[in-house]
C-alpha cells in the first residue's frame, strides 16, 4: 500500500501497484454500499479491504497452482483469466496516464477560487474537516490540494474550473463544486453515490503552511 504515499518515484510506485489487484475491488466495494470521502475512517477501510483482498487472490491463486501442478490441470484456467484480465486493465490505465506532464500554466491569483478554503466531511465514520487550497491556473486548470483531519493529503487530478464553477478528481472521488460569495458548495460522487459538503474561505494563501511533510509537486 505504499504505492498511495505522493513521496515515492513514479515507476517504483506504479509497480507496486501492479502487485495490488485487491484495490480494484475495494473501490468497487466501498463504491456500492458507502461514500466513504476520503476521511481517516474510510480510508482506512479502504486498506484493509484492499489488503484482505489482495490476501483472497493470491491465496486462491496459490492453491489453484498448487492442485494444477498435482494433475487438476483444468483449475489453472480462472488463474490465467483473472491475471490476464488484471494485466490488461493495468497496462490500459498504465498508458492513459503515462504521458508526459506539460509545464504548469501560472497560478491566476486574481481568481476568487484562489486560496484556502476549510470545512468538514460528514463521513460514515463521523465528521472529519477538510482543508482544500486552490490553485485556479490562467489556462483554466485546476491544481491544488485536499487535506482530510491532517493526516491524509492528495494532490488533485484533471481539475479545470469556468468561473465559480469546478471540478476534480481524488482516486476515484469525482468532486464537483461551485464558489458561492465566501462559501463554496462541493458535491463528492463515486460508483453513483453523492455526498455534499460545504466549505469557507479563510485565506488567499495558496501556500502549502499547515498541511503535512508528505505533499509532493510543484
Amino acid at each position: 500500500m505504499f504505492s498511495f504515499s505522493s513521496d515515492l518515484p513514479r515507476p517504483v510506485s506504479w509497480a507496486l501497484f501492479f502487485f495490488s489487484p485487491g484495490w480494484l475491488v475495494a473501490v468497487l466495494l466501498l463504491g456500492m454500499f458507502k461514500v466513504g470521502v476520503l476521511s481517516p475512517g474510510s480510508f482506512s477501510t479502504f486498506l484493509l479491504t484492499t489488503a484482505v483482498f489482495n490476501g483472497l487472490f493470491y491465496g486462491l491463486a496459490w492453491h489453484l497452482t498448487r492442485l494444477a501442478i498435482e494433475g487438476r490441470r483444468r483449475l489453472l484456467v480462472p488463474v490465467v483469466l483473472g491475471a490476464g484480465f488484471w494485466i490488461s486493465w493495468f497496462v490500459h490505465l498504465t498508458l492513459e496516464n503515462w504521458s508526459p506532464t506539460p509545464p504548469l500554466a501560472p497560478v491566476d491569483l486574481t481568481s476568487p477560487l484562489a486560496g484556502r478554503w476549510v470545512g468538514v466531511i460528514h463521513g460514515y465514520t463521523g465528521d472529519a474537516p477538510v482543508t482544500l487550497i486552490l490553485h485556479p491556473r490562467t489556462d483554466g486548470t485546476l491544481d491544488g490540494f485536499q487535506c482530510n483531519s491532517r493526516v491524509y493529503v492528495e494532490r488533485f487530478d484533471e481539475g479545470t474550473y469556468a468561473g465559480d464553477s469546478f471540478s476534480y478528481d481524488i482516486i476515484s472521488f469525482q468532486q464537483r463544486g461551485r464558489r458561492d460569495g465566501t462559501t463554496m458548495t462541493i458535491e463528492s460522487s463515486v460508483m453513483g453515490k453523492k455526498q455534499m459538503w460545504e466549505l469557507r474561505f479563510v485565506s488567499a494563501d495558496t501556500g502549502r503552511a499547515g498541511l503535512p511533510d508528505s505533499v509532493a509537486g510543484p
